[in-house]
């Protein structure tokens, strides 16, 4: 019994050893089913199953993959590549507020609150509940009360909920998206849903952008294929918008869209 590659014959156990990839996971050979990642990485379909992957970058969490992780809770997990940059208290907020404003004010954006609270939430079923959104993939979320006075909105609050233990990339894209609902919040703006994420959207997109590091690359390539009728193919659609008219009248048209 032997197999052939390329034209060349090769003993059955020779092509095992030799010229099958091996699993990056365990480091044997990949003779049946297996995944390719967006990283490079081959493994055994079944490392996928009994493996928790990171809640950042989506790489499973193993020594030789990421030397290793932490758990944040038992449904979220962060790898220890990832581990370095991820946001896990209330004093690393503020600067990076500060950084994504000034980048949505490069687009036009400028009239969102400098000053406006931001909570961390460790669990998804805690930003559920508190938006009463199904949506399992939840990251963040804005509350939003206004008061009014004869018909008038005379005060608007806000608050903004993210998830902890995000990347920074990610962590800052989340909160464009969520002060892009604040902007529409502000300019009493209400948009069909697929067109009011789509837009916020466009805000985690301008930070990935902005970035262009290979974790950002891999979140707009997510966003690109979603096939969310709200965050991926609302999605497109303003994006494809956006390169048709730019953002000076993107912004003056959304009220008739």
């Amino acid at each position: 019994i032997y197999n052939i590659k390329d034209g060349k014959e090769y003993h059955e156990s020779c092509y095992i050893e030799y010229i099958l990839p091996k699993c990056d996971v365990c480091n044997l050979p990949v003779e049946d089913k297996y995944i390719k990642d967006y990283w490079g990485n081959y493994y055994h379909e079944y490392h996928k199953i009994k493996m928790p992957e990171c809640d950042n970058c989506n790489r499973l969490i193993s020594n030789s993959l990421t030397g290793g992780g932490y758990t944040v809770n038992s449904q979220r997990f962060i790898c220890n590549i990832c581990k370095p940059e991820v946001i896990t208290n209330k004093s690393q907020i503020s600067a990076n507020l500060r950084e994504v404003l000034v980048i949505l004010n490069s687009v036009g954006i400028n009239s969102l609150p400098k000053k406006i609270p931001i909570t961390l939430v460790d669990s998804r079923n805690e930003l559920i509940r508190l938006s009463e959104n199904r949506l399992g993939n939840i990251q963040g979320y804005t509350s939003y009360e206004e008061s009014t006075l004869a018909g008038k909105v005379i005060d608007q609050n806000y608050h903004i909920y993210i998830l902890s233990n995000l990347h920074r990339d990610i962590f800052n894209a989340v909160l464009a998206h969520e002060l892009l609902h604040v902007y529409l919040f502000q300019n009493q703006l209400d948009l069909k849903s697929d067109i009011r994420e789509g837009f916020c959207n466009l805000g985690s997109n301008i930070i990935y952008e902005h970035y262009g590091s290979n974790l950002s690359q891999y979140r707009i390539k997510s966003m690109e294929e979603s096939v969310d009728p709200d965050y991926g193919i609302g999605y497109r659609n303003m994006k494809s918008l956006l390169d048709k008219i730019g953002w000076k009248r993107l912004l003056k048209k959304l009220n008739r869209l």
